[in-house]
């Protein structure tokens, strides 16, 4: 009897121990300071979120500091990037301690007034072929586009482009806009473009065909030409796609694309494809 006794007090004092022990390791996860990282050695440090409203320039270390475990200020070696979480912008904030180990926080970023990109442009564009090296640069000085970063601030000079021909000197331009908050947004204006234009070229056998349910279809076979500006075979370039299911009858779309070398330049030309 005494001996269960006493095997039953050392089975107690155990699990005491182990319950001392989980409960100091919670205490002390849940103890660090808000905004303060708990990985390890080094420590990021701020106070709330940053707020801002595009009045000066944005910081994104405004508020933060950093300490290795001895107290050393590491602030100086902050990384710091803006990044998604979802649709909302967040800042992660990295520095390394003498350890080397890499340390990471975030925080969220709050954009008062903000609106999101712009880009301002004419419904209808004239230009010389010779300005396509510098579009952007030559409409905005034309007042014919312009590109706003959400708080009204001009960044013009962000704005990238693809061309798109529809008929012979007349092109759909697919503007595009990205800014610093991981925001984008597009526009598409129509464009007469005067004077010698090299575009690369592709060509289809036929616009449409019919097969028979559970024929056998390459779509490659199709593709008649497919060169880039400098006249050169690149039928191996063409992006294909199709929800096309040869065993289900119906009328499919295949849709082929040949982009420039430089990526300002997309050609496109569709098959229709009969299922019977």
């Amino acid at each position: 009897m005494k001996k269960i006794t006493y095997l039953i007090g050392i089975v107690s004092l155990l699990a005491l121990v182990i319950i001392l022990i989980l409960s100091f390791k919670m205490t002390t996860e849940n103890n660090d300071d808000d905004g303060q990282n708990s990985s390890g050695n080094a420590k990021i440090i701020f106070e709330g979120d940053l707020v801002y409203d595009g009045t000066g320039e944005l910081d994104l270390l405004d508020g933060v500091r950093a300490i290795d475990e001895d107290g050393t200020d590491l602030t100086s070696n902050i990384n710091a990037k803006i990044v998604l979480d979802g649709n909302d912008q967040e800042i992660r904030y990295s520095v390394s301690g003498e350890n080397g180990q890499i340390v990471y926080k975030e925080r969220d970023l709050v954009l008062k007034n903000y609106q999101g990109p712009a880009i301002i442009a004419n419904d209808h564009l004239s230009f010389d072929a010779k300005d396509l090296s510098n579009l952007v640069t030559v409409l905005n000085k034309r007042g014919e586009l312009k590109g706003l970063d959400g708080f009204g601030k001009d960044i013009t000079d962000q704005i990238t482009y693809q061309r798109e021909k529809v008929s012979d000197g007349i092109y759909q331009l697919t503007f595009t806009l990205n800014n610093i908050y991981l925001d984008s947004t597009s526009l598409i204006v129509k464009a007469n473009i005067s004077g010698t234009i090299s575009d690369p070229v592709l060509e289809l056998y036929r616009s449409s065909i019919e097969i028979d349910v559970g024929s056998v279809f390459y779509p490659e076979d199709y593709i008649e030409v497919a060169n880039d500006e400098n006249g050169n075979s690149v039928k191996d370039q063409v992006k294909i796609s199709s929800s096309l299911n040869t065993m289900q009858p119906g009328v499919y779309n295949v849709s082929y694309q040949l982009t420039s070398s430089d990526n300002s330049v997309i050609v496109t030309k569709n098959l229709e494809v009969k299922i019977r």
